[in-house]
């Protein structure tokens, strides 16, 4: 097809669903490496500043954010450190962030929240976006499944490899509604140890 073009401009017309398809297949394959790293284990553990932690993972995510007008921010009520695997532990955040950036409308809001409950460590991504329904939000952590309906690029692997990645650490996932609004919570609690 791309030698059959007539001009510059249909072959780059020609091009764009090919690069689209082939940044799936990244997607896919990145997704599901880290899918066999977890179940793998094997991470080493150490002490994780999770303030520090959130700071970089919300660095990291701002471009992302601000080409879409998000208000991305972060709400520390506590700081605490986790006995985890840092690769591991960023993992199980980037899918909470990226879900809740590739989900919010534009001009949305995500934040990343921090508390403590007793001696359990709780991180929270929060957005206002369109939310789960509560009849899917334990089936939207099964391996490929996506919401009907959905439409854009994902694999239906990242709440997997989150929920799976948490259990290692000792960890749970979960998903909520916001108390206030449309929206999600994504939680994440692990109880500290010395």
């Amino acid at each position: 097809n791309l030698h059959r073009a007539e001009s510059l401009e249909v072959m780059q017309t020609r091009v764009e669903p090919l690069r689209a398809g082939i940044e799936r297949a990244r997607h896919l394959t990145e997704q599901l490496l880290n899918l066999a790293r977890t179940q793998a284990g094997g991470s080493t553990e150490a002490t994780v500043d999770v303030s520090a932690l959130a700071r970089e993972l919300i660095a990291q995510y701002l471009p992302a954010a601000e080409a879409k007008g998000i208000d991305l921010g972060l709400d520390e009520n506590a700081q605490f450190s986790l006995r985890a695997s840092a690769e591991t532990l960023r993992l199980i955040l980037s899918n909470a962030l990226s879900n809740a950036l590739k989900y919010v409308p534009d001009g949305g809001q995500v934040t990343v929240r921090l508390l403590t409950e007793d001696e359990t460590g709780v991180i929270e991504v929060i957005d206002n976006g369109p939310g789960i329904p509560k009849a899917e939000r334990e089936r939207v952590f099964d391996a490929f499944y996506r919401l009907p309906g959905t439409t854009g690029s994902g694999s239906g692997l990242g709440l997997s490899i989150a929920r799976e990645a948490a259990s290692r650490l000792g960890g749970t996932v979960s998903l909520y509604e916001r108390h206030y609004g449309a929206g999600l919570v994504f939680r994440y609690r692990q109880r500290q140890r010395e």
